[in-house]
């Protein structure tokens, strides 16, 4: 099975671009974190023309540095990027902020609060998932709380693309599958308690329907149009387009 971001660096990019909405470029940043899954170069190019700052997380800078990028920041306690990459990066212009390993929070989590501190309003993550399940879910909970703080927060893996949408925020969600293929699946999973929802231009429509916390009614709906429309009415939702 073809990953789901692996048709080219111009489909994951036009997907993203719907996905963040109209956020101005400036204001979008990408983040590169540190799980052991390889983004493939092609990938992390075509995320990075989306975004007007790109962050590596430790050993996101290899990454970056594999698809030949410098990121305008470089972020972490260091402990997992090679001292060859951090020396390279850093003599092509990289701010490098450094922390000591004894600390209170994530890497990743430190990044996103570098990135709100500096305004920007939209946060594309990738290299996020597919690693250690609890920095995995640490991540995924950083990035929720963005979200309802008014962060437009996108996940871009190969595998998968998800964005939380929040009714804190008033966020809405239209996908136009006639410009990008469609996934195999869209599932909508509350994230901190129920969800209540609408979805159209799939095989189970929903319309202010409530999805209870640690249910499964939402996993796996089926795309049969070619617009989608997303809507969180009240809590917030993990929307993950997948296959």
């Amino acid at each position: 099975m073809t990953p789901y971001l692996a048709h080219g660096p111009a489909v994951g990019a036009s997907l993203v671009r719907q996905l963040v909405g109209l956020v101005p470029h400036a204001q979008c940043a990408l983040v590169v974190a540190g799980s052991p899954r390889c983004a493939a170069p092609g990938l992390v190019l075509g995320l990075a023309q989306e975004a007007g700052f790109v962050v590596a997380v430790d050993s996101g800078g290899e990454d970056l540095r594999s698809a030949g990028l410098v990121p305008q920041l470089l972020i972490g306690d260091f402990d997992s990027i090679g001292g060859d990459t951090l020396a390279a990066l850093e003599a092509a212009g990289a701010e490098v902020m450094s922390f000591d390993a004894h600390k209170d929070a994530t890497d990743f989590e430190l990044a996103l609060k570098e990135l709100r501190s500096r305004g920007f309003v939209a946060v594309v993550a990738t290299k996020v998932l597919g690693g250690r399940i609890d920095h995995g879910l640490a991540a995924l909970a950083c990035l929720a709380a963005a979200a309802e703080a008014g962060t437009r927060v996108v996940i871009a893996e190969e595998d998968e693309c998800c964005v939380f949408l929040s009714a804190k925020t008033g966020c809405r969600l239209h996908l136009d599958f006639a410009a990008v293929p469609p996934p195999r699946f869209i599932s909508l999973i509350p994230w901190g308690g129920d969800v209540t929802v609408s979805i159209s231009g799939v095989e189970w429509e929903l319309e202010h329907a409530r999805l209870p916390l640690n249910g499964s009614r939402g996993v796996s709906n089926v795309v049969v149009g070619e617009d989608v429309h997303i809507e969180a009415h009240q809590g917030t939702a993990l929307v993950v387009l997948e296959g």
